[in-house]
């Protein structure tokens, strides 16, 4: 609780409330692999697997795809995607259970300069013990 936390100093919000509620949506890097299989034949079934569960799949209107790219000479890559709906991300990976998936939230880079910027001034105001 952050009322039990000593504190120097008045008390200041340190990320006051225009910056919390500012956003409903986030952004997130999703990256994927080829889960190992098997034979070079289970392999290769997997691949057709996957585009035919690719190509049949509807993308939810929820997920904004900003960047989606493969890398070159392997089955895997990686996507910026945009989402108020975490969930259908999920499914996304859910649909996609022939590869592995990392999904990382990240922000735009003006606007955790702006987001950092704000936390040090506040931090710069509390002096020292």
């Amino acid at each position: 609780m952050v009322s039990a936390m000593p504190h120097h100093g008045p008390e200041r919000d340190a990320f006051p409330a225009r910056t919390r509620s500012r956003r409903t949506t986030m952004k997130y890097v999703m990256t994927w692999w080829e889960r190992p299989g098997g034979s070079f034949a289970d392999y290769e079934a997997a691949q057709k697997r996957v585009l035919e569960v690719f190509g049949a799949w509807k993308m939810p209107d929820s997920l904004v795809f900003h960047q989606f790219v493969v890398r070159v000479g392997e089955f895997g890559g990686c996507a910026v995607i945009e989402t108020d709906d975490p969930g259908a991300l999920h499914g996304l990976t859910t649909a996609m259970a022939v590869f592995a998936f990392k999904v990382e939230p990240v922000m735009d880079v003006m606007d955790a300069i702006a987001a950092e910027s704000q936390a040090i001034a506040w931090r710069d105001g509390l002096g020292t013990a």
